[in-house]
């Protein structure tokens, strides 16, 4: 038996909605008209990472204006020299009293362009009760309207005692946000680690940041880099170096061959050549071909020459010689 449905008066169907392509602010990281929420241990840099994403989403045109309502940092030369640069499109609020919310941002409708910034968001949920369903409800829902009008937020929050791999407070606020991501910090680079992937494309991402002037100098996006040692890094960088030079590839001789040249020439520490093979077969097909030779048990190493792989390739020739 087929049932015939009604439309029901003043419902689109799936056809008739207009198909919305939403813009990266930071690609494959944080996407317009989403919450994130960013969660770390306290002094982490999560408002150096804030700052530094309001430069790149402002100089790059991917957000018309910031209003960022602070109610944990002091006042401070740095941050008003830094608001100063962009006049009319970064709105720095410190001290903020979050019950003038409503009255100050309610009445608009359209807020498309515009990115909103919560720091120290216990001051902004009722009563402070982070752990408190009611509470934390009503505070997402501040924030989904903002959404539902156009707006992008971010909002900052610190790790649970009991297990830094979650956010303080209810789960309610990490449900309800688009994504969460897990900040973490080695001196410049911060690593931002999603927690939930909701977002199609969405990739743990790596931010090298000059923390004098909240300049992001490089974004790594692939998994496979992070946790490297030194001694990696420098190994891969150094393959990637030789094989860049040899197009049509090298064998294993070959390869070590010119390997331990370079090291031995310039004091570099490298891994030993069994560790040598386990790091590049995890990088077989994203980085590297790895075929067999004409000789017996003959292997040849060939870079890929794809887009991801030249992404992949640029991150690597970045490291410094450690």
């Amino acid at each position: 038996m087929v049932i015939k449905v009604k439309k029901l008066n003043g419902l689109k169907t799936l056809d008739e909605m207009p198909i919305v392509n939403y813009s990266w602010i930071v690609p494959n990281c944080i996407r317009e008209r989403t919450i994130t929420q960013f969660f770390g241990i306290s002094g982490v840099g999560k408002s150096t990472l804030i700052l530094s994403i309001i430069k790149y989403a402002l100089d790059s045109s991917k957000i018309e204006q910031v209003i960022y309502l602070d109610c944990d940092n002091c006042e401070n030369d740095e941050i008003i020299a830094f608001s100063k640069r962009y006049q009319e499109r970064l709105h720095y609020y410190f001290y903020y009293d979050p019950k003038r919310f409503k009255d100050d941002f309610g009445a608009y409708d359209d807020l498309k362009g515009v990115l909103f910034v919560f720091d120290g968001i216990i001051n902004f949920i009722e009563n402070s009760k982070l752990n408190n369903d009611e509470s934390v409800n009503k505070f997402m829902q501040m924030l989904r309207d903002l959404r539902a009008k156009g707006a992008t937020v971010m909002y900052l929050n610190h790790t649970a005692k009991h297990n830094d791999s979650i956010a303080k407070g209810n789960n309610q606020l990490e449900n309800y946000s688009d994504e969460n991501f897990k900040v973490t910090r080695d001196y410049d680079i911060i690593t931002l680690a999603p927690k939930k992937y909701r977002i199609r494309g969405i990739k743990s991402t790596r931010l090298q940041i000059d923390i004098d002037t909240f300049e992001i100098k490089s974004i790594c996006y692939d998994d496979k880099l992070f946790g490297l040692s030194d001694d990696e890094k420098m190994t891969l960088k150094m393959c990637v170096e030789i094989l860049d030079q040899n197009e049509s590839g090298l064998n294993q001789k070959e390869l070590t061959s010119k390997l331990y040249k370079i090291k031995d020439e310039n004091h570099f520490e490298i891994v030993g050549k069994n560790k040598l093979w386990t790091l590049l077969k995890s990088f077989e097909k994203n980085l590297f071909n790895i075929n067999k030779g004409p000789n017996p048990n003959e292997k040849i190493y060939k870079l890929l020459n794809d887009e991801k792989a030249k992404t992949l390739k640029e991150n690597i020739l970045a490291f410094d010689d450690c």
